[in-house]
C-alpha cells in the first residue's frame, strides 16, 4: 500500500485539501444538521495541524492537532488537543490511523508543540489510542457545550494524555477545565 503522509498547518491548507477533508467526514458523518467546517468541524475545535493521509491522490485518513492552554488543578499546562481522527472504512485495519498518529506525535514533538497530547473519545477505542502511546487518566472535566457558550462538566468519560515534551508522570492532579470545546 503506497501511502502519502502530508503535514500541513492549517493556515497552508488548500482549497482542494479542505475539499477532501470535507468529503472524508460528511462520508462518515452523514447527520444532515452537521456540515463540516474548516474552524468549526461538528462544533468541536479546530486543528492548527494535521495529518492526513493520501493513496493514488485521495484522501483516506486524517488527524487533527489543536493547541491549547488547560487548567488542571492549580496549573496551566499547553496540550495538542487531537480529534479528527477518520479513516476511509475501506481503508480500516490497515495500520493507517496508527501511521497518522506517530507522524502527528512526532512532529509535534520536533516542534515542542506543546506539553501533552490530549483526547477524550469513547470507551470501544481506548486500546487503539493506548497502542499509540496514550494513557488513560482519571479526571472531572469541563467543557464548552458545541454549539452554545454553555460549559458542561462531565466524569468517567475516557481522557487520554501522551508525552509531547513531558513525561505523562508530570501531568498535574486536579479536575480538568478546557477553555473551550473538545477536540
Amino acid at each position: 500500500m503506497d501511502i502519502e503522509i502530508r503535514m500541513k498547518d492549517n493556515s497552508t491548507i488548500t482549497d482542494e485539501e479542505l475539499k477532501d477533508i470535507e468529503q472524508l467526514f460528511n462520508n462518515e458523518y452523514t447527520d444532515e444538521d452537521d456540515v463540516w467546517e474548516k474552524n468549526a468541524p461538528y462544533g468541536f475545535s479546530p486543528s492548527d495541524i494535521r495529518a492526513m493521509a493520501y493513496m493514488n491522490g485521495k484522501l483516506i485518513g486524517h488527524i487533527g492537532a489543536d493547541k491549547r492552554w488547560i487548567a488542571v488543578g492549580k496549573s496551566k499546562v499547553k496540550v495538542a488537543g487531537i480529534g479528527g481522527v477518520l479513516v476511509e472504512r475501506d481503508y480500516r485495519g490497515f495500520g493507517i490511523a496508527k501511521m497518522l498518529m506517530h507522524q502527528l506525535i512526532n512532529n509535534l514533538q520536533q516542534k515542542e508543540y506543546a506539553h501533552f497530547g490530549y483526547l477524550g473519545c469513547r470507551e470501544e477505542v481506548v486500546s487503539f489510542y493506548n497502542s499509540c502511546g496514550f494513557e488513560r487518566i482519571d479526571r472531572t472535566e469541563t467543557v464548552k457545550k458545541n454549539y452554545s457558550n454553555e460549559y458542561m462538566t462531565r466524569t468517567g468519560f475516557p481522557i487520554l494524555i501522551c508525552s509531547i515534551t513531558k513525561d505523562v508522570s508530570t501531568f498535574p492532579t486536579g479536575n480538568i477545565y478546557l477553555h473551550g470545546t473538545a477536540w
